[in-house]
């Protein structure tokens, strides 16, 4: 848990370097060995760069996933027994990184911390391309990791400056819960309701950082409406499919006015943002009127179809997975997710049960939101609407703006 806080984070990470300092220092002492080891704060950033590839593992692309798996591979197991260590290695990441860029590796973990089984069930899993890459295919290093850097050096910790210095900074603080993004979306995607407040903190978070939120709100409507109407258009009027992708496009997707077109991306979501354009516009222009269903199914081939939902699906997934990479951990630091703690902290002390917020999200009051809206920092151009006596009594009672349980439990 110290290490998925970021509030915790720095301290262990400062302690961790003072600790490789000390140890590596120069020493007149003939008789002390020197450190030929690992240092601590590459196991450490070891473990994180594990940690990163299994809370993204749920929202990777499928095509992308051993790419990543293969990169920490390279980045700390790759070199061969006696090979030096700081050779280049090809250190290119997928979540913004235009271009390949070589950089040093980071140390040798090859021989110097796990046993040749391990490594050889690694490199067989990466070498094939038939075998699955699981979101637990590094869990074996990453206990070895936590075991070594538990323990005594953790107990250290506690008792140095460092950890005193945690533990000032975060007396009376709210408790850190994990909240993996994949359950989360996974479960907005549905429909669950119980979950949309915590939809809107995330929301919230992103309007009042950049005052904008297309890029995720864009991939949410490609899938909760426009991919599910593509996959079951035998079933549903092809008007209101149009609708919906003519709706996509003067929202989201236009060149020059669209949701899509203020925020900066990744290489790769550039490239699936203007391959959507493009089989949107050969397909049909959603700018131009139509007759009629009998034009409309001209337009709308089967051929057509499958391409404009691959090209969608894409878009869809290379949108989350963008947000997942760079906003989402902005948003773990925020002020916003920790008053999502605090509510969240409220439930659980309210209902006696210890859930594993990890695995099951409990519903959260009525009312937060309210509260949140009224301690976030909306930017200047989003106006404070102050709604009428008989509005804003409705809004107490919880019957405007926040999800709220029905008599049955439902929502």
């Amino acid at each position: 848990e110290c290490c998925l806080d970021p509030r915790r984070l720095p301290f262990i990470t400062a302690y961790v370097a003072g600790e490789d300092a000390t140890l590596n220092a120069p020493n007149e002492d003939p008789n002390r060995m020197p450190n030929r080891g690992p240092s601590e704060s590459i196991k450490l950033l070891f473990w994180l760069e594990i940690q990163a590839f299994v809370d993204l593992w749920g929202v990777t692309p499928l095509r992308r996933r051993r790419a990543h798996a293969q990169r920490i591979f390279d980045k700390f197991l790759g070199a061969e027994d006696g090979a030096d260590d700081n050779q280049l290695v090809d250190n290119s990441f997928d979540s913004g990184v235009d271009e390949a860029t070589l950089t040093p590796q980071m140390f040798n973990l090859r021989s110097k911390l796990f046993h040749t089984g391990i490594l050889v069930k690694l490199e067989k899993v990466l070498n094939d391309e038939s075998l699955p890459i699981s979101h637990n295919i590094f869990q074996e290093c990453q206990r070895y990791v936590e075991d070594d850097l538990c323990g005594a050096r953790f107990a250290s910790f506690l008792d140095s400056d460092e950890g005193a210095r945690m533990r000032a900074y975060l007396m009376s603080a709210t408790p850190y819960h994990h909240i993996p993004f994949d359950a989360l979306l996974e479960s907005v995607v549905k429909g669950d309701e119980y979950v949309t407040n915590y939809f809107y903190y995330i929301v919230i978070h992103l309007i009042c950082e950049n005052g904008l939120s297309g890029g995720l709100c864009t991939a949410l409507f490609l899938k909760k409406r426009v991919l599910p109407l593509l996959f079951q258009r035998e079933d549903v009027a092809l008007s209101e499919l149009v609708d919906s992708l003519t709706y996509l496009w003067d929202l989201y997707l236009a060149p020059d006015y669209g949701a899509l077109e203020k925020l900066t991306h990744s290489s790769h979501c550039e490239v699936s943002i203007a391959r959507a354009r493009s089989t949107l516009l050969e397909a049909f222009n959603p700018s131009q009127p139509v007759s009629g269903d009998e034009e409309l199914f001209k337009r709308l081939t089967d051929d057509k179809v499958v391409q404009i939902s691959s090209n969608l699906a894409n878009l869809a997934e290379e949108l989350i997975f963008d947000y997942a990479v760079n906003c989402f951990p902005k948003f773990k630091q925020d002020r916003s997710f920790h008053l999502l703690c605090l509510e969240l902290n409220n439930v659980l002390n309210e209902s006696g049960n210890r859930l594993d917020v990890s695995k099951h999200l409990p519903m959260l009051p009525h009312l937060c939101i309210s509260r949140l809206l009224r301690k976030s920092g909306l930017p200047t151009s989003i106006s404070t609407h102050r709604p009428l006596y008989e509005v804003a009594k409705k809004d107490i009672d919880g019957s405007i703006g926040d999800a709220k349980p029905n008599e049955h439990g439902s929502k």
